[in-house]
């Protein structure tokens, strides 16, 4: 039995690292696309639906935000003032957990920095045994409506389990 030609395997990788960089480089000399708020003037973008923290609905809700804040650059100067609108879109028992932080004699350092504001967000209300949840979720889902609605939720438990594709595809047939 020959010895597999690893040489040739190399020298085609090497050629792919090549003309990916290459290909970068060309990218990074182009003109940087214009992310000022002038120039989405006049887009406006709808607001993310309501938290109300509800289990396993968070990071949907996170990435809704996070779209609309970067279709909307500059509509917040400051953190808090971002906080505060991001405080108009919590309902329910999010809204309840937030309310007295706002009146606090001493107000926690979330409420004036996004990043961990976010991050006290997601301990409070991230699932917190989620990989155990998605494995539970993934055994049972079933196609009960549209392939799009099955995709979808299987394709956002893919994203959370990290499963390599021949475990996904067992669980997809």
């Amino acid at each position: 039995m020959a010895p597999p030609n690893h040489s040739k395997r190399i020298e085609s990788l090497e050629d792919q690292v090549c003309s990916l960089l290459a290909a970068l480089n060309a990218r990074n000399t182009q003109e940087p696309f214009d992310d000022s708020a002038s120039a989405r003037q006049g887009f406006r973008s709808k607001e993310p639906e309501a938290f109300t923290g509800e289990r396993g609905h968070l990071e949907p809700f996170l990435a809704q935000v996070d779209v609309f804040l970067q279709l909307n650059p500059g509509h917040f100067i400051i953190d808090s003032d971002q906080i505060l609108w991001f405080s108009t879109l919590l309902r329910g028992v999010a809204h309840q957990w937030f309310y007295p932080h706002l009146s606090a004699v001493n107000p926690p350092a979330w409420l004036a920095d996004y990043p961990l504001f976010v991050n006290q967000l997601r301990i409070v209300f991230r699932d917190p045994d989620r990989i155990a949840t998605a494995k539970r979720e993934i055994e049972v889902l079933s196609q009960t409506t549209s392939v799009a609605n099955y995709l979808t939720q299987f394709c956002w438990l893919q994203m959370t389990l990290n499963w390599d594709e021949d475990a996904m595809a067992w669980f997809f047939y």
